[in-house]
């Protein structure tokens, strides 16, 4: 299923997706998404400065530029955290904007075949240009929690580097760890590529975030997609 415009959607959805842009706008909403929902990284990552980020992007965009998801998928995700749209309303909207589908099966196929990096968690697959890597994940654990790490922090926009491992991380850890990540029998040569060193001992994946979509398991076993 391809993703939805909110020129294509049903009169319906395209009603309420309106009206949660509209409620969400505000210099009141935009305020409460900078202190309640998002991190200090989040913060951090668009300058420090709320004020300034709103002036910039807007309630949603600040949502969009952090987790690189579409215009439509922002005002959603926004209107849910900020508990204006409830969850049956956010999961119907997402599913008429194509982002939802029934069955995680679909979304995972339908992920592939946009041509996205994908991870699926469980169990543990990725996907680039889309073909699956031929790489033994389960004999990996270590390699497959650093990419993991490093899809998640580049999906927000964010290189990596030995202090997202803690204050006793050796400092070269990065670079070993890619090193050996890159090296794995069925990797991809042009994905190893697009890991980039951007200083000494940071890297960073020069991926689009809307094309990296990572999927985990849930407490109740099954499957979603993790909008960082």
């Amino acid at each position: 299923m391809a993703v939805a415009t909110a020129s294509s959607l049903s009169p319906r959805a395209r009603e309420d997706l309106t009206t949660s842009a509209v409620r969400i706008r505000s210099f009141v909403c935009a305020d409460l998404l900078w202190e309640q929902v998002l991190t200090e990284e989040d913060r951090q990552g668009l300058g420090g400065d709320w004020e300034a980020a709103y002036r910039k992007y807007g309630t949603a965009g600040m949502w969009r530029a952090l987790r690189g998801v579409s215009a439509e998928r922002a005002v959603v995700d926004v209107a849910h955290r900020l508990n204006l749209l409830d969850a049956r309303g956010c999961r119907w909207l997402l599913r008429e904007l194509g982002e939802v589908l029934e069955s995680p099966r679909a979304l995972i196929r339908a992920a592939v075949a946009t041509g996205a990096l994908v991870l699926v968690e469980h169990p543990r697959r990725a996907y680039w240009n889309r073909r699956k890597l031929p790489v033994a994940w389960q004999r990996h654990s270590a390699l497959w929690d650093f990419l993991w790490t490093v899809c998640s922090r580049a999906k927000a926009r964010k290189p990596i580097d030995r202090w997202v491992f803690g204050n006793g991380a050796r400092a070269n850890i990065v670079t070993q760890q890619k090193s050996r990540l890159v090296k794995l029998p069925g990797f991809s040569a042009d994905l190893a590529a697009r890991l980039k060193p951007i200083g000494r001992g940071t890297h960073q994946l020069d991926i689009a975030p809307a094309l990296i979509r990572l999927f985990e398991r849930s407490p109740n076993g099954s499957l979603w997609e993790r909008t960082p």
